[in-house]
């Protein structure tokens, strides 16, 4: 299982990442530049263009979060105390703003990008349709 840039181009039964708009063969020819537009905001897309994309080549980083508990318990009448109590949620990103952030390409993997929409015989390749998601 890759990150979603990982499976943009597997629902056209392929991963090639085309180089140009003479790669592929789009229903839309305009989609193009929505699609070039997608591979160029993402640096392990733009670095494989116009090759088979590499086994596992898009891994999100690694992503953790340390979050932290202080109480402190003040002594009341009859054996009873107060306790105080602050939770810091994310504390890596209270150290520093670019840690401990989750960076998402696409919000649903899961829904394809590209789909088949017939196949030309004269060209030996499938027409693709493009969805891209609005970010």
């Amino acid at each position: 299982m890759g990150s979603a840039s990982d499976r943009i181009l597997r629902s056209a039964g392929r991963r090639h990442l085309p180089r140009d708009s003479l790669d592929i063969a789009l229903v839309n020819p305009v989609a193009w530049d929505s699609l070039a537009s997608f591979i160029e905001s993402e640096p392990c897309l733009r670095r494989q263009r116009g090759r088979v994309l590499a086994r596992n080549s898009f891994r999100n980083p690694w992503f953790g979060t340390v979050s932290a508990k202080l109480t402190k318990a003040f002594p009341t009448v009859a054996g009873q105390s107060l306790e105080i109590t602050a939770d810091m949620y994310n504390v890596l990103n209270l150290l520093n703003r670019g840690w401990g952030q989750s960076y998402l390409t696409i919000r649903d993997p899961w829904v394809r990008r590209l789909s088949l929409a017939g196949y030309d015989a004269n060209v030996g390749r499938g027409d693709l349709r493009l969805a891209l998601p609005r970010l």
